[in-house]
């Protein structure tokens, strides 16, 4: 089967988003049994190693404007014409509604193709967002009301579009407020890689790791607030990773310094994916005090190194993380809620290691390239069968 995806986010990054990364793997997941063929923009440094059927869009600044989806769409239309004189496309895979042009062009010339549009974050912000309505909350509520409305005419999405991919049922629901029918819509939950993050026989250090973009919807200074609880009142001994970069970086290694804890909190940045994968294995928690996730990438890829997590009630984190079971999850807004069940968690590490297997075994069972695979090819076959 060949398949033909776009996407505007794809690995190599300096610095790598979870949807490129989770592309990155579904690609892997369907590349060992079909031809995939990949439009992407490119990264911003060379690449190490020549791409086989990666075709890469260079994006340019246009007077300091982030204008990269844009230009992307329209390149990748013109690509896109080249590949499907080329070869003979069964699929065609877009991801974050970067190619609906193609989708629209497929329709027209070549409609035996079936046309699936995979999302991974919310297009209507903060329509869904369970924060309390204070006034910063509601503004940004009617903003992406607004932005909602205009959005939404600019694409007849039923008429290019055979099915929908969510990444999570809390994201489907984001789907159905855009007018999209439920029964065209398909859960399939982002891949982890369960053999490279394995789990690791050794025990684990009394440290809680973070991982993810550094911005205020991640809320990693909660991390460090915990972190200054912690250690500062609460007179435990225990170390804290934050891995990542963002607009927040500076503004929390200060926060780390005031608080003087510096011997016990590091804020390593971007890390490479080896690193990665140690921190997660030896560490004895994981924790993203995020306000919502579409999926929760991180999360997943930290409970397949068996370190349970502690998350938000909030968004898919409700579907990723078992309370009680493969991990923890708190009150929202409720930072007290966060800091106890985090002490809780350092104290009982026995605990923590069950359910550290059990989150494990919920990756294998649920985000695993195989499981992933079947689900991915299920939906393919139906497609087909309904448009015969």
């Amino acid at each position: 089967m060949n398949i033909l995806m776009t996407t505007h986010s794809y690995p190599p990054y300096l610095r790598q988003s979870g949807v490129g990364i989770a592309v990155k793997n579904i690609v892997d997941v369907l590349s060992k049994n079909n031809d995939v063929f990949v439009i992407a923009s490119k990264p911003p440094q060379k690449l190490c190693k020549s791409e086989k059927r990666i075709v890469r869009i260079p994006i340019k600044s246009v007077f300091h404007l982030k204008t990269g989806i844009f230009q992307f769409g329209y390149r990748s239309l013109r690509v896109a014409k080249t590949l499907l004189k080329k070869y003979d496309f069964d699929i065609f895979h877009d991801h974050e509604f970067v190619g609906t042009r193609i989708a629209r062009y497929i329709k027209k010339e070549k409609p035996e193709i079936r046309t699936f549009e995979h999302s991974h974050s919310p297009l209507t912000g903060h329509l869904q967002s369970d924060r309390p309505l204070n006034p910063i909350g509601l503004i940004k509520k009617v903003l992406a009301k607004v932005n909602y409305e205009i959005f939404k005419p600019r694409f007849d999405w039923d008429k290019y579009i055979d099915e929908y991919i969510s990444v999570s049922e809390t994201h489907k629901k984001e789907l159905r407020l855009q007018g999209i029918n439920e029964g065209r819509i398909s859960v399939v939950y982002n891949p982890i890689d369960t053999q490279k993050y394995s789990d690791r026989p050794e025990e684990k250090e009394k440290k809680v790791v973070f991982c993810g973009f550094l911005g205020p919807r991640k809320r990693p200074h909660w991390v460090i607030r915990a972190a200054k609880e912690l250690i500062k009142e609460r007179d435990m001994n225990v170390k804290f990773t934050l891995l990542g970069t963002g607009r927040l970086y500076r503004q929390l290694r200060n926060t780390i310094s005031n608080y003087r804890l510096s011997n016990h909190v590091k804020l390593k940045g971007f890390v490479s994916e080896e690193d990665k994968i140690k921190e997660y294995q030896t560490s004895l928690l994981f924790t993203s005090p995020s306000t919502w996730e579409s999926f929760g990438l991180s999360i997943a890829e930290a409970m397949s190194c068996s370190t349970p997590a502690l998350s938000s009630n909030a968004w898919s984190m409700k579907e990723i993380v078992k309370h009680g079971k493969t991990g923890l999850r708190f009150e929202t807004y409720d930072f007290q809620d966060y800091v106890d069940k985090m002490e809780y968690l350092l104290n009982n590490p026995q605990e923590a290691k069950k359910m550290g297997n059990k989150a494990r075994r919920y990756v294998l069972e649920n985000f695993s390239f195989p499981v992933v695979k079947q689900k991915l090819c299920r939906i393919y076959g139906e497609a087909s069968k309904e448009r015969s």
